[in-house]
């Protein structure tokens, strides 16, 4: 939980979070990020690991290549449409795509 969380802070740092439109919560490691804005979480009855990550038109902007995607596995849906995301968008997805529990 402590390693998605973290890796949930970097993705908001990489995409400017202090720009976006609904960020209360997020870019702290202290708090828990199943209640940040965004995010679903799932539960296996001792730890929380997050589903869902949906932030369409949330002004994201950034480089997606600066992005470690490792402790996004449990995701099963994700959006980011209508932000400013930049990078190579192919190898992105190819990683998104390696996920067992995404649908796309």
């Amino acid at each position: 939980e402590d390693l998605q969380r973290k890796a949930f802070v970097e993705f908001y740092d990489v995409l400017a979070g202090d720009n976006w439109i609904e960020n209360k919560g997020w870019g702290s490691t202290g708090s828990n990020m199943c209640v940040w804005p965004g995010i679903v979480c799932g539960t296996d009855g001792e730890d929380d690991f997050v589903e869902e990550l949906r932030l369409p038109a949330n002004n994201l902007t950034g480089n997606v290549d600066n992005i470690m995607l490792d402790n996004f596995r449990y995701l099963e849906r994700l959006d980011l449409d209508s932000n400013s995301i930049t990078g190579n968008l192919t190898a992105f997805s190819r990683t998104l795509a390696s996920f067992p529990n995404l649908t796309h």
